[in-house]
């Protein structure tokens, strides 16, 4: 069965996600693995960008230690900044390759950007350095090879959807998807009808197809009441 190790938001800690990784369990059949960053829950330490990406490569580290597991079928699944998370780590020459696929939710092209949205436009001049944590994901998402599901949900009131859409448009992987969900807001995309189906398509999709090449044209497909776009 393929591991998924789960990486959450932004508010609160891996204890608000239990409901949502119970559905994962259960509909996906997947081992998982939540990780609590440092400075978080009941996890010690200052929460850093370079830490919590410090703490994703441990995660993995502890997985290929385990030898009741496939370590051929790892999965990253990353909401909003754990997104971010998954990223950077995708992104890696070596943690990349240790990867089957990644999975990002609502996450956002990088901090800077984010902080246009939500403070004010006039913001986009404060120089990049200033800001002690970036999570610069456009920059990175361009290295990253590894199979790639972005889900967005367009009711997202938080992380702009075109920020998701675009961080797709630039994935260097070969093999990418689009899930886009009508009703999804920024936390409570995996609620709406359809969700787990269209995550487990994507997974059979690569289990079944492991060489599989991403199509020459483009096409969209509707179900469920989502879009599933595929270049």
């Amino acid at each position: 069965s393929p591991t998924l190790l789960y990486f959450h938001g932004n508010a609160g800690n891996m204890g608000h996600r239990m409901q949502n990784v119970w559905g994962i369990y259960h509909h996906l059949h997947c081992n998982v693995l939540m990780v609590e960053y440092r400075g978080y829950g009941l996890s010690t330490g200052v929460p850093t960008e370079r830490g919590l990406v410090t703490d994703a490569r441990a995660a993995i580290d502890y997985l290929h230690t385990r030898h009741d597991l496939d370590h051929s079928q790892l999965i990253l699944f990353g909401r909003s900044l754990g997104g971010a998370v998954v990223v950077d780590v995708a992104a890696d020459t070596v943690y990349g390759q240790k990867l089957m696929c990644a999975i990002v939710e609502n996450t956002f092209s990088s901090i800077p950007e984010m902080a246009v949205e939500l403070v004010h436009p006039a913001v986009k001049y404060i120089p990049n350095l200033l800001f002690k944590n970036k999570y610069h994901s456009m920059s990175k998402i361009g290295k990253c090879s590894v199979p790639f599901l972005f889900i967005s949900g367009l009711a997202d009131n938080l992380v702009p959807p075109r920020m998701v859409r675009a961080l797709y448009t630039k994935c260097g992987s070969e093999i990418k998807r689009l899930l886009e969900f009508p009703g999804g807001s920024h936390n409570d995309t995996w609620i709406v009808d359809g969700y787990y189906q269209a995550i487990g398509g994507f997974l059979a999709e690569l289990q079944q197809q492991p060489l599989l090449k991403a199509p020459e044209k483009s096409n969209v497909w509707v179900e469920l009441e989502h879009k599933i776009i595929d270049v």
